[in-house]
């Protein structure tokens, strides 16, 4: 047991070691600017576009940021007017996954629904995980239309919700009516609604 402790310790130093090297040392404005052109060039081939009027890369702790930021595919359409995206190093190396803080501000879904307005986020934030199959959002708290606050795991290959268990309100919560039928919703006795899936269920 004090072999395996002083192996754990060992590991999380050399990750740590890693992570400062890493963070001190590589160029990371030209690290950045060629992720994110992969990033379009990958997101164009699978139809989908993705804008930034400005793209920074700020310290302490180190982040991303971009501005005035459109997501746009067949279907639906995002814009936010900030996007700030604090990388994990040290939870993504012991994950095996990429981590990150994510936050919006003044973000805006315009929904696939004939007559209805966007849907406005004054904040969203969550914290993710990329992996090559999924991507899966924890902690998840929104406030504007809809109050959000929960998890969910989305599978990238299917497009599908696997995982989720999620607490919706707000003002604009009466949409969900026309989402139950696709979703995995069920209202609450409070009017609340929550959207729930267990892993391996399929409605």
């Amino acid at each position: 047991m004090k072999r395996l402790g002083t192996l754990l310790l060992t590991l999380v130093v050399a990750l740590a070691t890693f992570s400062a090297a890493f963070y001190v040392f590589l160029p990371k404005d030209a690290v950045l600017a060629y992720l994110w052109g992969k990033g379009t060039l990958l997101s164009a081939e699978k139809g989908v576009g993705l804008e930034s009027a400005a793209l920074t890369l700020e310290e302490s702790p180190l982040r991303v940021v971009l501005r005035n930021a459109r997501l746009s595919a067949a279907i639906a359409s995002a814009e936010a007017g900030s996007v700030t995206i604090t990388p994990l190093f040290i939870q993504s190396l012991l994950s095996i996954s990429f981590k990150a803080e994510v936050r919006f501000e003044s973000l805006a879904l315009n929904l696939p629904m004939p007559g209805q307005a966007p849907l406005v986020f004054t904040t969203f934030s969550a914290m993710a995980r990329l992996r090559p199959s999924s991507v899966t959002l924890e902690r998840v708290s929104a406030t504007g239309d809809l109050l959000l606050n929960g998890a969910l795991s989305v599978n990238l290959q299917t497009r599908k919700i696997e995982e989720a268990e999620m607490a919706i309100s707000g003002e604009r919560s009466d949409l969900l009516e026309l989402a139950k039928a696709v979703l995995p919703l069920s209202k609450e006795p409070s009017g609340d609604w929550i959207l729930r899936r267990k892993r391996g269920e399929s409605k």
